[in-house]
């Protein structure tokens, strides 16, 4: 077995490996207990594959669920480290400063891209030339984080700055830009991009457009709803099928019944080979909005 766990190891670290080979050892990674996976899942969050770092980071989380100390014993440290670098007592330009400094004496990629959010938390307009410079960071992480962070800051000025990121390579920085959008007032322009991620052939960017319609929570994206309950990959269904049970609150029985048609979630096959995205059941959802 210990042979077994060292080999997935060394070909999930090789980063000449091939992708597909390096993203099922992940997977298989996943189903040991060896305190060693975790702290290897954890070294290749920042890794240059996409894919790789999407099936990293959900094995890595699916194994802290299995350990619930582990989970509570990294959220302890993490308030402790931001406790230790309280500037409320500072205005915020000056929070500004300190956070930047911070920032350069960062210890390790994750502390580095985590205290770029603490930028955002000032709210204060000072930040948003320093988070501009963190938008053209190598590392995925630091461009999420400064999407992010600028998301926090009120006015719509510096929204052309994010706009280029529309297409970034990294899922979570595409779905950050879409929800920044969306929080600005773009939402024609944040639509456009969740219909490109959910149409696209990318597994993770598929389910971190959805991440973001759940936050949205609008109208204008039950069609993309729609995509997502038709889509290809059993687990892009299921978690359009669990955000559209989230809807009870708003939706009707009979209308949810109608969109929980557009699947089976039982067979996992679906009811129809495409959806109609001017299909009845969203007229019918967009009167409920209404109405409410």
């Amino acid at each position: 077995m210990s042979d077994m766990i060292d080999g997935l190891i060394q070909l999930i670290l090789n980063q000449d490996a091939d992708e597909v080979c390096r993203r099922d050892a992940i997977v298989k990674l996943g189903s040991y207990n060896d305190p060693r996976i975790s702290e290897t899942l954890k070294s290749i969050f920042d890794d240059r594959r996409v894919s790789v770092r999407y099936f990293a980071k959900k094995t890595y989380t699916e194994i802290m669920k299995r350990n619930e100390s582990s989970c509570e014993g990294i959220v302890k440290t993490y308030h402790a480290k931001k406790q230790a670098e309280d500037y409320s007592n500072l205005a915020p330009s000056e929070q500004v400063i300190k956070i930047k400094e911070s920032i350069e004496t960062a210890t390790s990629r994750k502390e580095y891209a985590t205290r770029v959010i603490k930028l955002g938390e000032t709210r204060d307009p000072s930040a948003i030339n320093v988070l501009a410079e963190y938008l053209k960071s190598d590392l995925p992480r630091v461009r999420s984080n400064a999407v992010e962070a600028l998301e926090m800051i009120p006015g719509n000025s510096f929204v052309d700055l994010v706009i280029p990121l529309r297409e970034d390579e990294d899922n979570r920085t595409r779905a950050n830009v879409a929800k920044f959008l969306w929080k600005k007032e773009k939402h024609d322009i944040a639509l456009e991009i969740l219909e490109k991620m959910i149409k696209g052939d990318f597994v993770w960017m598929k389910d971190s457009a959805i991440y973001v319609l759940r936050l949205i929570e609008d109208v204008r994206s039950l069609p993309l709803l729609e995509l997502a309950l038709c889509d290809h990959d059993e687990n892009i269904r299921v978690k359009a099928i669990k955000y559209l049970k989230e809807l009870d609150m708003i939706l009707h029985s009979d209308i949810k019944k109608e969109m929980m048609g557009k699947v089976n979630p039982k067979k996992k096959v679906l009811n129809k080979t495409k959806p109609d995205v001017k299909s009845g059941f969203v007229n019918k959802i967009k009167s409920i909005f209404n109405k409410n």
